[in-house]
């Protein structure tokens, strides 16, 4: 007998399905080009030059005027600024009215991005008693600047001045407008519109030349000479006539290249003469010109198709009904690709201007406003009443659709009905209609959402979320909740329990559980995504002759939606398909909360892990400079992460996650030692002073597996970089080169040790400066006029620049990066320019951005120099005695 339908029931407390353990934050850069840890500056790397999109803007006649028309379309959709408050509307229009120049005009050039791929405005602000206000929107020229950033993100722009230094620009004072987004990869330079029709645009170029002289050709025909070879040279004569002489003797010259020269200025000339007994004749050509019209027609296609404009808008061609609705059907294809693109134009306006704007006179808001699209013309309203009564005459609607019907009559400018004049019009009695197919329900939702979109997308609409949100006044329900109510309308049958769940991009997965007897559960695997449901079976074997009997006994009436003829559920004698369903209205509204409740959860859960790491770095620099007092550097992970644990009154499970997710994001160094967890925070690979030591009796493997990395590592950068490795001196020549150096810097070289190391430590270290002067092909003085000539307070040249290469050096012998060794390098700079001997400006110097360009151009030298290997192999030995750094192996 058929089952009792009973509540649906939660599992308590049902968490997402746990994946493998994640890595922190992002771990690829944003930006491919500004991967490197000091600042770049990059530009476009189209081969195709800012000046050939503008040639061919200019002077192609096809081009120029589908983009005229592509700007004014998108400026006439622009609109007027608005907001709820009255005040702030005025406001904000008061400053574009008061700006200088047309702010119109400003976004106009802003649309230059669809020619170029990229636009960039400067905002400038000025004062008006105290209040601040929009000065001025200028459109930068794209070859006057580049983009600059690093570790992946942009920072800034750097504008190249006339006179004088570049000039930087922050985000924050600019609009940046990207086209082709999809394509460009975060690319801030984008792609442009033009780019597939530069090559059309120089073929029609060519083609237009040779069209010219085809239809003159095609005009004069070919001139043809005949002269006769046995008359003999032709008398050249001067400018008044005479004939030309040579020893007494007439200059003669040769008839047929006379003949030539003759016809070959004929074009320019009314008339020609020839000497007795030549002939000359127009013969008639084919001149190809109907091929290389056919030929500029095709061209015309592509130009307009690379701007998705319409051909026959601007054609000169046939008109009729299958024209006017082709032009249609592209012009919507076009305007779409254009409301992307004033979408993106409107919200950085509203970001960067209107914000700024508003939040300086009336403080932070709720709502910023929106730029209001027009009014629709009457032409456009009548378009959709006559979509709605199509939808009436093919049923789609009922005719007593109170809603529909009042949306018709209000395009018309008529008063609404109620519901009591409806019920007036209905006749007493009205035939049973057939319930609708689930395909013909979907129909109907998928076209009442499509009018209503139509209808709303031309009210005036804001940024800010508000009741006007179709899902804004869903009542307050679990993801989980949600995410069964969408199943439930797609499975017939009662669902027990929804066991878990995750969010995919757009997508919820998991699984769920429908008991169909007492010894047997159906379990499914479902995804939920905006365009349907589907689930399947994962133990359709257990299932599938119970599934059978029972659907034999099932009573009632059987849904079309199978061709078993059998509804969906455990009830179904398919127990191995997949079933897969559009989404209803009701069930689209119900995934949109879903996916805006799980995306809060998951920006919480985030948030929650970043304060936690915030707290773990604190506690662990506060108990890492406690020791440094000490003399004793041990950092123990588990006691700084049960320290934060307490601290935040989180559960020790949360804690180890949180924990565990640290140590896989790379920003801690973790070594086991008896049990306990030694740290050393690492910055995503940036060395620090060593806090780990290997254990005596594990040196001489340490030392083994670290050389046979190197090996590995020396070979595979020779072969990438193209390095061609030659001889070098041996180990204990450069000991005695580091003596030398000792000795021409201090005075000896058999003093006592340098900051705290001992002698022999400081003597290894001292190998680095001579193998660094020789690769660098610089002396220590040479390096330091290098880095800026700095100077002590005595006068005498500095060591600061020269330690902060050899530092560079060290760290790229132990494995590290070459980001990670420069900015290791700058510092120790730093540090070191902290010392009572050291001038004020070098402290100031070796924080200046010069420093950190040359120290980054030096450090590349030196990793481009065909026997690095072999230098750092020394390095790399002498270091492991004098222990200024210590082995990452971040390369």
């Amino acid at each position: 007998m058929p089952r009792t339908t009973t509540k649906a029931k939660i599992r308590s407390g049902v968490t997402p399905v746990r994946l493998s353990r994640p890595a922190l934050g992002r771990l690829t850069p944003e930006i491919e080009r500004l991967y490197q840890a000091f600042f770049t500056e990059i530009s476009s790397n189209d081969p195709i030059l800012v000046s050939e999109y503008l040639d061919a803007l200019s002077c192609c006649p096809p081009l120029k005027a589908s983009y005229r028309v592509m700007v004014l379309m998108c400026l006439s959709s622009l609109g007027e600024y608005t907001h709820p408050d009255v005040k702030i509307q005025d406001w904000v229009r008061l400053n574009f009215e008061q700006m200088r120049g047309s702010f119109a005009v400003c976004v106009g050039q802003l649309l230059s991005a669809i020619a170029v791929g990229y636009s960039v405005a400067e905002i400038s602000w000025r004062t008006q008693g105290k209040d601040w206000m929009l000065a001025s929107l200028t459109i930068l020229p794209p070859e006057r600047y580049r983009f600059r950033g690093r570790l992946g993100s942009l920072e800034s722009i750097l504008y190249r001045a006339s006179i004088g230094k570049d000039i930087e620009i922050p985000l924050e004072k600019i609009v940046h407008i990207v086209t082709n987004e999809e394509l460009a990869f975060n690319d801030p330079c984008g792609i442009s519109d033009l780019r597939p029709a530069i090559a059309a645009f120089k073929a029609w170029r060519l083609i237009v030349k040779e069209l010219v002289v085809a239809a003159k050709r095609n005009a004069t025909g070919l001139l043809v000479g005949e002269y006769d070879p046995m008359v003999g040279g032709i008398p050249a004569l001067d400018e008044q006539g005479n004939p030309r002489t040579k020893d007494g003797e007439p200059i003669l010259l040769d008839p047929a290249t006379e003949l030539g020269n003759t016809l070959a200025i004929a074009d320019s000339s009314h008339y020609v003469v020839v000497p007795t007994g030549t002939n000359v004749q127009q013969i008639a050509i084919q001149s190809g010109v109907p091929d290389i019209l056919e030929a500029l027609r095709y061209l015309h296609k592509l130009l307009f198709l690379s701007l998705l404009f319409p051909e026959t808008a601007l054609e000169v061609v046939g008109t009729g009904t299958g024209d006017s609705n082709l032009n249609k059907g592209q012009m919507g294809l076009l305007r779409s690709s254009l409301d992307s693109l004033m979408d993106q134009i409107k919200e950085k306006l509203l970001e960067q201007v209107v914000r700024p704007v508003v939040f300086w006179k009336f403080g932070e808001q709720d709502n910023w406003g929106a730029f209001t699209a027009p009014e629709p013309t009457p032409e456009n309203k009548l378009e959709l009443f006559n979509a709605i009564v199509s939808a009436f005459t093919q049923g789609f609607f009922a005719f007593d659709d109170l809603e529909a019907q009042n949306l018709a009559r209000d395009l018309l400018g008529l008063s609404p009905k109620e519901e009591k004049d409806l019920e007036k019009a209905q006749p007493e009695e009205a035939p049973p209609e057939e319930e609708p197919t689930p395909e013909e329900e979907t129909e109907m939702a998928a076209l009442r959402a499509g009018i209503e979109y139509w209808l709303t997308a031309t009210k005036p609409q804001t940024f800010a979320t508000g009741t006007s949100d179709p899902v804004a006044n869903l009542p307050a329900v679990s993801v989980a909740e949600l995410l069964l109510e969408i199943l439930q309308e797609s499975y017939s049958d009662p669902i027990e329990t929804l066991d878990s769940w995750k969010l995919e991009g757009d997508t919820f997965a998991g699984e769920f559980s429908d008991q169909i007897s007492l010894s047997q559960v159906k379990r499914y695997r479902f995804e939920i995504s905006p365009t349907a449901v589907q689930f399947r079976a994962l133990n359709p074997d257990e299932i599938a002759e119970f599934g059978i009997e029972f659907a034999a006994k099932a009573k009632g009436k059987k849904k079309r939606n199978c061709p078993k003829g059998t509804p969906c559920g455990g009830s179904c004698i398919s127990a191995k398909k997949t079933c897969r369903k559009g989404m209803s209205a009701k069930q689209l509204a119900a995934h949109k909360k879903a996916l805006k409740l799980a995306r809060q959860q998951r920006n919480k859960e985030e948030a929650a892990y970043h304060e936690f790491e915030e707290a773990f770095k604190k506690a662990y620099f506060e108990e890492r400079r406690q020791q440094e007092l000490r003399g004793v550097v041990a950092v123990l992970g588990n006691e700084i992460a049960e320290k934060v644990r307490q601290q935040h009154s989180l559960s020790n499970e949360k804690a180890e996650e949180y924990y565990d997710r640290l140590k896989s994001s790379g920003n801690l160094v973790v070594q086991r030692e008896r049990g306990n967890e030694l740290i050393q925070w690492s910055e995503a690979g940036n060395a620090t002073a060593s806090t780990l030591r290997a254990r005596s009796k594990e040196k001489k493997k340490a030392i083994a597996r670290e050389d046979a990395a190197a090996k590995e590592l020396a070979t595979a950068e020779d072969q990438l970089l193209g390095r061609k490795p030659t001889k070098i001196g041996s180990l204990a020549s450069y000991k005695t080169k580091a003596k030398k150096w000792a000795r021409d810097t201090f005075g000896d070289d058999t003093g006592t040790g340098a900051n705290g190391f001992t002698l022999e430590q400081t003597q290894a270290h001292d190998v680095a400066h001579p193998i660094t002067h020789e690769m660098l092909g610089s002396d220590g003085p040479g390096i330091n006029t290098r880095l800026g000539a700095l100077r002590q307070k005595d006068g005498k040249p500095s060591l600061l620049g020269e330690e902060a290469i050899v530092n560079v050096v060290e760290h790229l012998s132990r494995g590290d990066s070459i980001e990670a060794s420069i900015l290791n390098g700058i510092r120790l700079a730093r540090v070191l320019s902290r010392n009572q001997f050291e001038a004020e400006e070098a402290r100031t110097y070796v924080r200046s951005r010069e420093f950190k360009n040359e120290l980054a151009k030096m450090a590349h030298e030196l990793y481009q120099h065909d026997n690095f290997s072999l230098y750092m192999d020394h390095v790399r030995v002498t270091n492991r005695i004098s222990q200024t750094v210590t082995v990452n192996d971040s390369r």
